[in-house]
């Protein structure tokens, strides 16, 4: 598995990425999303396959380094 997290600013921009992955991207595996109290919200995602680099920069939000 492999495992990453992201980071929005608002929930359209999580929901469009969260599409991307799937539909576009064919993202199967587990994600969880929650609201942070300093108002982003952070994606924590488990994947059966490995995302590029160029991938996470196509998409909304940002990564973050665990």
């Amino acid at each position: 598995m492999f495992s990453f997290t992201m980071v929005f600013t608002d929930e359209e921009e999580m929901r469009e990425c969260r599409r991307l992955l799937i539909e576009r991207y064919s993202f199967t595996g587990e994600m969880a999303v929650r609201w942070r109290e300093n108002g982003e919200w952070l994606m924590v995602a488990h994947s059966e396959k490995r995302f590029r680099d160029s991938t996470f920069e196509k998409i909304p939000g940002r990564r973050q380094d665990e």
